[in-house]
């Protein structure tokens, strides 16, 4: 009888009733306490791992969220669970053991959305971890000699600590123009205004300028390409750099890139 009764409460969730069984089984929910507490219990569950449930009109998710849902839901590891839950339901559902089908249930709808929420949710974006990786204020500092006050390199560095960044590009540009003996750290000011400018391309090639110079701090050029993939959301080449960064344990930003890797994957 109760296999009946699940069956029934399936069937109109799943909306396959014909009009007059559903009709006589909405006023048999008037009158039995009992079936609406069930009904509500696979109300949850469905809510919960039916993907559905994250269309309607109703949820507070936001385009880009609702696709992301819909994207965690088609995954190996949503059906996995999903499947589960679905085993287990049967089991318990032949087993004839309402009471404690109730709290599996519950249990496992509540571990489904906890999990489907940390692993979308915990997950940090990528303009969130260019916002947490990137530091302007880390990039080397360095004096010139022979340069006057206002000179286009002073312009070029004042400009960029006042976040402007064509005017840094224009004043550093005319600076390299005039010295051909400049020091290549020049170009991770170019790269990294080209950077925050969007164009993206122009900064690795600033940025390869550097990584091909001798000065010591061309190693670095590669943590700075690394940060312009991540903003370009390209994993691939992300991942790439990372790991050229992380392959020499003394290499600059080695642990950070191996703190990134984990955080993108």
């Amino acid at each position: 009888m109760e296999e009946e009764i699940y069956l029934k409460i399936e069937a109109y969730l799943n909306e396959s009733m014909t009009a007059d069984q559903k009709v006589l089984f909405e006023s048999e929910l008037k009158n039995n306490a009992e079936l609406r507490e069930e009904l509500a219990v696979h109300k949850s569950i469905n809510l919960h791992y039916n993907t559905r449930s994250w269309d309607s009109s109703n949820n507070s998710f936001n385009p880009k969220d609702k696709q992301a849902l819909e994207a965690y839901f088609k995954s190996d590891e949503a059906i996995e669970i999903e499947n589960k839950l679905v085993k287990a339901r049967t089991i318990f559902t032949k087993k004839k053991k309402p009471i404690f089908f109730k709290y599996v249930l519950a249990a496992a709808a509540s571990f489904l959305l906890l999990f489907s929420l940390v692993t979308l949710y915990g997950k940090k974006s990528y303009n969130e971890l260019f916002e947490q990786y990137y530091n302007e204020n880390e990039l080397p500092s360095f004096t010139t000699r022979g340069t006057q006050i206002n000179s286009d390199f002073d312009k070029g560095i004042n400009a960029f600590k006042k976040q402007d960044y064509t005017k840094t590009v224009t004043s550093l540009k005319e600076y390299l123009s005039q010295h051909k003996d400049a020091n290549p750290i020049v170009y991770a000011y170019i790269g990294m205004s080209y950077l925050q400018l969007n164009q993206p391309e122009l900064a690795l090639t600033n940025f390869d300028y550097l990584l091909t110079s001798e000065s010591i701090d061309a190693p670095k050029a590669l943590w700075y390409k690394s940060l312009v993939y991540l903003k370009m959301e390209e994993k691939l080449k992300l991942e790439e750099t990372l790991n050229l960064v992380i392959r020499h344990p003394s290499q600059y930003k080695s642990e950070a890139a191996k703190k990134m890797l984990k955080e993108i994957n």
